[in-house]
């Protein structure tokens, strides 16, 4: 699973590149539970939990360079907090999802 990204990025050496893959691929994707203590109306403590995923996108200049292990052109830390609804559904297609909404050219690529 991956995306084809269409914008062109601008690289950290100041290099841009267009038309190229990313995917979480060999990212480790992390969920982390944080406790959030609050007060409400009646000065009473209310807990509740955030949960927090993230996972390391790369980007390589195509997906051939990709399965041929050549090095990433660019990294990009993805983290979104997720309703606990969320955490049976496929986490990675939340991030997906969320990642691709950084562009505006982008379109998924089946391997």
């Amino acid at each position: 699973m991956g995306i084809i990204i269409g914008d062109t990025i601008t690289l950290d050496n100041g290099l841009t590149a267009q038309s190229t893959y990313g995917s979480f691929g060999d990212s480790i994707l992390t969920l982390e539970k944080s406790r959030i203590s609050t007060l409400d109306e009646n000065n009473t403590e209310v807990i509740t939990y955030e949960y927090r995923l993230s996972c390391k996108g790369s980007i390589w200049s195509s997906k051939e360079y990709r399965d041929a292990l050549k090095p990433k052109l660019h990294a990009e830390n993805i983290s979104i907090v997720v309703q606990p609804s969320q955490l049976n559904s496929n986490l990675y297609t939340i991030l997906y999802t969320n990642w691709k909404s950084k562009y505006t050219t982008v379109t998924d690529s089946s391997s």
